[in-house]
């Protein structure tokens, strides 16, 4: 029967929604998400969240994104309010790179969590990999829309319209059959069961004639029963064909081209997969990338701080891990390590070199051991050097890269120039050692963002018992403890609080800054 048709056999019926409406209300909305919702009512921006409406509790409390359309006439003022509020624009490269598409994050101090407002100015739907089709149905989605839980949803059958025609775009043409993209996720049946649910067959109708007379209520209908499970393939995909023939009008590439695109974006986004890990789809900040770095001594839970930074910030956004403190050796500074063949490797024995040659005087000779120090701190220093330099290339392209330590002129026990004073020595092969050495760490300039993790030298002892010896944590405790931070662009975090307290704080600090 077709769309219209009433009674059990009908395509698509009226239903109660109790079940399939989940545990709506259920999960608590964002305090920065209901300002937002707020302020679009106050301001009188016409928007609506557009899909994915079965689970819009999980979005409003930020476990999903918000996806809103909103009126091109409105996009100023939408956007200076989400700046109000502290969102930052974010953009995409690559195939996630759509016009009319608008990203923006924000941060809600409450639950430490970040939003992404995912917002169109115009329909732009089709295979992930291609996008490419704008539906010209905007103005009847907001028009449609009323409040529910405080946000703005369209009217069912719009949504309807809109999920079935994407769902055949992306899972049911022959190419994504082929490539085994051809089942609907878990989630995307459930919001298909939501919304078959909730549509009257008659203003369904009424709304495809009205708004999308090129496809009409009878290749609707055809979608809607390609997309019901165990549908036959020459269903899914003769019905592929004529709704991309039906769509033709609103293409952004012909049809040619755009499966030329979707099997080679396919193919090159399952290679870097492989290889990688990922398919480089994470988000870039439009006000650039920026380094970050987080100085204390041990027992501070620097690493803890680090390693929790860099997790909440990699699931929307490009971010590398950079230790300051023990580089990734260089080919040089391993193939020294193997002639000299001296037992540990560098990184495990700078300290201690460190430690020896700063005892060592200007007048006494130093021996063939503080040689091989000296040459193992030079070639620390230029690990370090050749990291940072590779951290502002990172940080040049958009990523955020977090440092874990870092040389500052303030310190002196900790990723600092072991041979400064050496300078002077009566040795000329020393003191060009120790100039070169220093040349290097004059070269690594301060952080965007210097984080210091400050905690009482006793509390830091305390903490490392029986992992390191007193001896060895207090003074680094101690030097960051009594540094005047003051005359710094640092940003102190009493790291003597609970874990909670102390990433809350670095959350904020960071995300303020970037």
């Amino acid at each position: 029967m077709g769309i219209g048709a009433t009674g059990p056999s009908a395509t698509i019926t009226m239903g109660a929604d109790s079940t399939l409406a989940g545990n709506a209300g259920a999960l608590r909305t964002l305090g920065i998400v209901e300002r937002l919702c707020r302020g679009l009512r106050e301001a009188g921006i016409s928007y609506c969240h557009w899909k994915s409406n079965e689970s819009l509790d999980h979005a409003l409390a930020g476990e999903g994104d918000l996806d809103l359309l909103v009126r091109r006439r409105d996009s100023a003022r939408f956007e200076e309010l989400l700046q109000r509020l502290g969102f930052k624009r974010a953009r995409v490269t690559g195939i996630k790179d759509l016009p009319a598409v608008f990203n923006a994050y924000g941060y809600d101090e409450a639950s430490g969590g970040l939003v992404h407002i995912h917002a169109h100015y115009q329909l732009i739907v089709g295979d992930d990999m291609t996008k490419n089709y704008r539906l010209p149905i905007e103005e009847g989605f907001l028009t449609s829309a009323s409040l529910s839980r405080g946000i703005m949803i369209p009217a069912p059958e719009y949504e309807f319209v809109v999920f079935a025609i994407r769902m055949m775009l992306k899972h049911a043409g022959w190419d994504a059959i082929l490539t085994r993209h051809g089942r609907l996720a878990a989630s995307e049946r459930r919001e298909l069961d939501y919304l078959t649910a909730r549509v009257d067959p008659q203003r369904l109708r009424a709304v495809v004639q009205a708004e999308l007379p090129f496809v009409g209520p009878e290749l609707l209908e055809r979608c809607a029963r390609a997309l019901k499970p165990g549908a036959a393939a020459a269903l899914r995909i003769g019905t592929t064909r004529r709704l991309e023939r039906a769509l033709l009008g609103q293409a952004r590439r012909s049809r040619l081209l755009d499966l030329s695109l979707k099997l080679w974006r396919r193919f090159w986004t399952a290679l870097r997969r492989r290889i990688h890990g990922k398919a480089f789809s994470r988000k870039r900040l439009e006000t650039g990338g920026a380094i970050v770095a987080l100085v204390g001594g041990d027992g501070a839970g620097k690493s803890t701080a680090v390693e929790a930074l860099s997790a909440w910030l990699a699931k929307d956004f490009d971010v590398v891990g950079v230790h300051m403190g023990k580089p990734k050796p260089s080919v040089l500074g391993r193939l020294a390590e193997a002639v000299w063949g001296m037992g540990r490797p560098l990184r495990h024995q700078s300290a201690t070199g460190a430690v020896a040659l700063a005892a060592a005087s200007m007048e006494v000779p130093l021996g063939p051991r503080a040689h091989v120090r000296l040459i193992r701190q030079l070639l620390l220093a230029r690990d370090r050097w050749r990291e940072y330099a590779r951290a502002g290339r990172l940080a040049a392209r958009g990523a955020i890269v977090v440092c874990d330590r870092y040389p500052l002129a303030q310190l002196r026990l900790m990723d600092a120039p072991a041979a400064t004073h050496l300078a002077a020595h009566r040795s000329r092969l020393v003191r060009w050692l120790a100039a070169l050495e220093g040349r290097y760490y004059d070269r690594i300039r301060p952080p965007d963002l210097l984080i210091v993790l400050k905690v009482d030298p006793e509390l830091a002892v305390s903490r490392k018992l029986g992992v390191e010896q007193p001896t060895h944590v207090l003074p680094r405790s101690e030097e960051i403890w009594q540094v005047d931070w003051a005359a710094t662009p640092a940003r102190i975090v009493d790291s003597g609080r609970s874990r909670t307290e102390v990433l809350a704080e670095i959350k904020s600090i960071v995300w303020a800054r970037l």
